[in-house]
């Protein structure tokens, strides 16, 4: 088939997206096809540059307004979400003009990603060229309800924090509305799961088709190396991730047979790092902490791991599961959102979110050495064949191409 021009838009941080865009951009240019790489200043450039891969990249010119400290006693909160507010409106200004520099190249598609500044690019909302929407991301309201969750477990909130949240709640608002308007503009939409595309389906009525990912099985491969001691936990370090779950179901587990624990995290939260430290010191659990490594090191945590222990919070798809079967190591995970989509009980353990539950498939697997094995090489196995990036660029491919058919998914469902 004749290669593609493609343009593509991304403005994302270090992790797993970024990951998902590296590989897919590089297997699509190994295919032939011409990318040119479209992105503002706030994206992560060294982790997974892509410039081997595109033939050129733009930096759209556009930053957020930085937080500004105000010296008065209960004032920065509310002036940030009102800039809150006030950068995007911007951004949804600037995004017209730089649709129209993008329309006015004549590429074939344009191939949008999540943003770090709006969650979902408001690109999408002026774009003539053909475009495929990539989601990596849940839904902003999802994220609302999950905090107010979250809020609802800690102390009663002060007088100064619920006057705060007055603000916050316009901005909350403010951004929901945005995202929803963005979402139903978007006219083809992809996403990394069945989990994902559902939940965009129930907040703002568009369907999303699924678009699976895949793993570098060269990358990320067994050693041999006998596994060493420990436990690993993979991501951000941010309460989301689930690693202060983890801690808390390790401290469960008998003393004289409790597994070190070590989190490898792509990018570094100093107050969450020291609280994770603190946690896990309190429970006795013995941790340490990696950030910001290179994917050699990642790999090795990986296969020299006994197992992976996941438990991020309604992870819509995750990359983690997918790195360690590549590596030949069994996991132990949460039974939620994207994990039942990757994880089963050939290539691990899969239990509810309670720690006590957890703690014993870890047990299980830390006494059978001969079970943890068999699930690691069947995980291995299932990497090699089910989950590869051939498999996920065609995937890819054919939605680009279905789109420039003038294929939409957008049809909004109302009530």
């Amino acid at each position: 088939m004749k290669p593609l021009n493609i343009a593509l838009f991304h403005n994302l941080p270090s992790g797993g997206a970024k990951r998902a865009v590296y590989d897919l951009t590089r297997h699509l240019a190994e295919r032939g096809h011409r990318i040119t790489e479209y992105r503002f200043p706030t994206a992560n450039t060294d982790y997974l540059a892509l410039d081997e891969w595109v033939s050129e990249t733009i930096a759209l010119p556009f930053t957020p307004l930085p937080y500004k400290h105000i010296p008065i006693p209960g004032v920065s909160p509310h002036v940030n979400a009102l800039r809150r507010i006030k950068t995007l409106r911007q951004l949804d200004a600037a995004s017209k003009q730089f649709a129209a520099q993008i329309d006015a190249q004549a590429f074939d598609v344009v191939w949008l990603n999540d943003c770090i500044i709006s969650l979902k690019p408001y690109l999408l909302r002026y774009l003539k060229t053909p475009s495929v929407f990539y989601i990596h991301h849940g839904p902003y309201e999802r994220e609302q309800v999950y905090l107010k969750r979250v809020a609802a477990t800690q102390p009663q909130a002060s007088l100064k924090a619920r006057m705060y949240a007055l603000t916050d709640n316009r901005r909350a608002r403010f951004e929901k509305a945005e995202e929803l308007q963005t979402s139903q503009a978007a006219p083809y939409v992809i996403t990394n799961s069945f989990f994902t595309a559902e939940s965009y389906f129930q907040y703002y009525g568009v369907p999303a088709l699924v678009s699976y990912l895949g793993v570098d099985t060269e990358k990320f491969a067994p050693l041999a190396a006998p596994r060493a001691g420990y436990v690993l936990s993979v991501g951000s370090m941010i309460y989301r991730k689930g690693h202060r779950f983890v801690i808390e179901a390790l401290s469960l587990l008998p003393a004289e047979s409790r597994p070190k624990l070590i989190i490898a995290a792509d990018a570094n939260y100093s107050e969450e790092h020291q609280l994770l430290l603190n946690m896990a010191a309190n429970r006795n659990v013995t941790l340490e902490i990696f950030s910001t490594i290179d994917d050699m090191r990642l790999r090795e945590l990986y296969a020299n791991a006994q197992l992976l222990a996941y438990a991020p919070i309604l992870e819509p798809f995750g990359l983690v599961p997918l790195e360690a079967m590549a590596a030949g190591t069994p996991i132990v995970a949460v039974a939620e959102a994207g994990m039942r989509e990757t994880v089963d009980t050939e290539v691990g353990l899969l239990t509810d979110r309670n720690p006590a539950a957890f703690a014993a498939a870890v047990q299980t697997l830390l006494a059978d050495p001969a079970r943890a094995d068999q699930l690691g090489a069947a995980g291995r196995e299932r990497a090699l064949t089910q989950w590869t990036w051939q498999a996920a660029t065609d995937s890819l491919e054919g939605h680009l191409r279905a789109a420039m058919q003038g294929v939409k998914t957008n049809q909004v469902v109302s009530a």
